[in-house]
């Protein structure tokens, strides 16, 4: 778990006892996105940029869908979307 550098430190705290005890691993919001991507087997996330630098950078990537934004990081970055945009 990688939270992004402008989450509030509280808030992380928050989920740092569950990932652990699920066996995740935390990295600290200050270290380096791209190192901690380049490391990683596979990056998940729902509405993030990294998951599309981790597709550059040759890491699988998935997104999740949240209420808020049905597909993921496509609900940005999607067809539907751009076409609107334009």
């Amino acid at each position: 778990f990688k939270a992004h550098p402008l989450q509030d430190d509280e808030e992380i705290e928050a989920y740092v006892p569950k990932i652990q005890s699920l066996g995740g691993v935390v990295i600290d919001k200050r270290e380096n996105i791209h190192r901690t991507i380049i490391q990683a087997d596979l990056v998940v996330g729902y509405f993030s940029t990294a998951l599309e630098e981790a597709i550059s950078l040759g890491v699988p990537a998935i997104t999740i869908a949240t209420t808020e934004f049905p597909e993921g990081i496509h609900s940005l970055t999607g067809e539907t979307t751009l076409k609107q945009t334009i």
